[in-house]
């Protein structure tokens, strides 16, 4: 099989660019692309520009541009304008690259020229709004907003462009945010939000799927970011300065939820992975410098900054972002000047006008602990007020508890209204909260397939406690004596009802926020959008999916995660009519499921994927 793989090209693979592109099987494009000649390579051109998007995500811009140029003479040969222009704006990504801003633009003014495709307009003008952001933030704002409506009427002729409409949403509600418009940053939030929720992550590429993790990250959801990230296919993409980057982006994520150790291990992963790429360098030295500093390795810490300032170049975000860890350091050490204020307040100046939510907090911080060792006490209240109020209404931050635990006696010393002090120690209490679930305590894990278990920061399987979360997912809601009866059966309702509350208290030391709660003094019910992982949803979404959508590639992939997320029988070995009922309903879901999928598979030449469903139809005994 691999041999046949090696030996492709594009001939054999381009009915296909589309499905090996969304689910990151990008090796075999590239391959296939080496494997071809000239003509071949200007014969299909969607597949050569594939290939080219991958080369721009991996840092490859010799690989970039050459198949790009393939691909205008390939489109040119069709007379295809929309293929054109979607080439124009890949140079344009190039060009920002290169710091050639001026050709950037030109490029991309020229791609709206060539064609009046929605998509093709939502891309170019996404792409002016990111190089702009820095220098004018009302025309990026604009440009943004224009991106919104052009992928909204292009997921009109192709579902899948929601996902860039959620991409353009989230940018849009963060920057709204940071202007005071509240009610504008929650509508597009919501609306990013719920198409996430409604269609899933199958369609992000790599770099959406970063380019979200990092909005989620602005907004303080760091479960959320990590989740995107991680889904990330390291081994595929075959890119080590990509490599070494989502590690210490996860490690940095990790840091920021205080989960130290996490944050340490991807920062392991990452060191022996070699890479010349003095930005990604810089990266993993910054995370590198906060683990020092949490660990009261100061001098260790300011070591790292050190050796990052050979490697940053130009790059102003992580310029800041160690002068930041910089600042950070002076504070604890409570060893500061005038000069240090001085230079922190202009890191957070300098995020405040890129719309860098979460770093702004984390500054305002620093700045108003800094000005209270300095005894500035008119500045440091104010901003240690804005800090408050930005962190209130973000709903806690799990990184500003450990600083705000640090710089908790300035603050009280310096703010002597005692209703402020008591809406900090508040706060305190909320981001306690956030600060001991961290990462896995945000994402609660619940597995029905094959064997059922209970996952978030610790594993729970015990039979009561799986009949009682499964119970109440798949219905939604229950009274408490339905709940008894199933739980207890037979026994005397006295003599279950403080087992009964121990069971229930169990389970929400686990899924914390997301337990189910009591709507009365009968009724048990989970929320409606439980946040959290369970299989069966996923599953029965995906299932969902492969007969909505009608693009053929879509529904193979569709289906492929609708068969991925049944690892066996519902609920095995919980015994129950209603388990009984469920088990079987889902059986013939996923025997259906197969049979389509194998069909489909076969219809788009796909063996390898057919013939590993057929093995799993036999096996699985479903022929019946």
């Amino acid at each position: 099989m691999m041999s046949h793989i090696n030996s492709q090209t594009l001939k054999d693979v381009h009915e296909s660019a589309r499905y090996y592109y969304l689910t990151q099987r990008h090796n075999i494009l590239v391959k296939a692309y080496r494997n071809s000649g000239t003509v071949e390579r200007q014969a299909y051109p969607d597949a050569v520009r594939a290939v080219a998007e991958i080369g721009i995500f991996r840092g490859d811009f010799t690989l970039a541009g050459e198949a790009l140029g393939f691909a205008y003479e390939g489109y040119s040969q069709q007379g295809s304008k929309s293929g054109l222009a979607h080439v124009l704006i890949a140079r344009a990504h190039i060009a920002r690259h290169e710091s050639q801003i001026t050709e950037a633009l030109k490029l991309l003014d020229e791609s709206r020229e060539m064609t009046l495709n929605d998509a093709v307009h939502g891309a170019a003008d996404y792409l002016k709004g990111e190089i702009l952001m820095s220098t004018d933030t009302d025309r990026a704002m604009d440009y943004y907003m224009q991106a919104w409506k052009c992928f909204r009427r292009a997921v009109e002729q192709d579902p899948l462009y929601k996902f860039d409409m959620a991409q353009v949403g989230l940018r849009i509600a963060n920057i709204a945010y940071m202007q005071g418009m509240d009610d504008t940053a929650k509508k597009y939030r919501e609306d990013s939000m719920n198409v996430l929720a409604e269609d899933g992550t199958e369609f992000l590429t790599p770099r959406q799927m970063m380019q979200l993790g990092h909005e989620m990250m602005q907004t303080g959801d760091f479960g959320a970011a990590w989740q995107y990230i991680e889904k990330v296919d390291l081994i595929s993409l075959e890119s080590p300065a990509f490599e070494v980057r989502v590690h210490a982006i996860k490690a940095y994520l990790a840091w920021l939820s205080d989960d130290e150790s996490m944050a340490a291990r991807e920062v392991e992963l990452s060191l022996p992975v070699s890479t010349d790429d003095r930005i990604v360098i810089a990266l993993r030295l910054l995370v590198q410098g906060y683990l020092s500093l949490s660990s009261g390795d100061y001098h260790g810490a300011q070591l790292r900054i050190r050796e990052a300032k050979l490697n940053i170049g130009d790059n102003l975000l992580l310029k800041n972002r160690f002068q930041q860890l910089s600042g950070c350091i002076k504070a604890m050490f409570e060893q500061c000047t005038d000069d240090d204020l001085a230079e922190m307040q202009n890191v957070l100046s300098y995020y405040r006008n890129n719309f860098l939510r979460m770093e702004v907090i984390q500054c305002l911080l620093i700045c108003g602990w800094l000005a209270t060792l300095l005894r500035r006490t008119e500045e440091a209240r104010n901003l240690l007020q804005e800090c408050v109020d930005r962190c209130w209404k973000l709903g806690g931050v799990a990184y500003i508890y450990r600083l705000f635990q640090l710089a908790y006696p300035h603050i009280v010393e310096i703010w002597g209204s005692l209703e402020r002090v008591e809406r900090v120690q508040r706060m305190m209490v909320r981001f306690k909260h956030r600060y001991e679930n961290g990462i896995n305590g945000k994402k609660c894990l619940v597995y029905a397939f094959d064997k059922p278990r209970l996952a978030a920061q610790q594993n729970k399987r015990g039979p009561l406690i799986m009949k009682y979360v499964l119970y109440l997912l798949e219905r939604g809601e229950a009274t408490r004596d339905e709940l008894l009866d199933l739980l207890y059966p037979g026994d005397r309702r006295e003599g279950v009802v403080n087992k009964f509350n121990v069971l229930r208290a169990s389970v929400n030391e686990v899924v914390g926020d997301w337990a189910p709660y009591i709507q009365d003094e009968k009724i048990y019910r989970v929320i409606s959008h439980f946040p959290g992982y369970y299989d069966v949803r996923e599953f029965k979404r995906a299932a969902d999916m492969t007969q909505r959508v009608a693009d053929e590639t879509a529904r193979l992939i569709y289906y492929e995660r609708a068969i991925e997320a049944y690892r066996g029988h519902f609920a095995e070995g919980v015994a129950g009519d209603f388990f009984d009922a469920r088990r079987e309903e889902y059986q013939r879901i996923y025997c259906q499921i197969l049979k389509e999928a194998i069909s489909l598979a076969d219809a788009q030449g796909h063996k390898d994927l057919s013939g590993k469903w057929w093995a799993k139809l036999g096996s699985d005994d479903l022929m019946a």
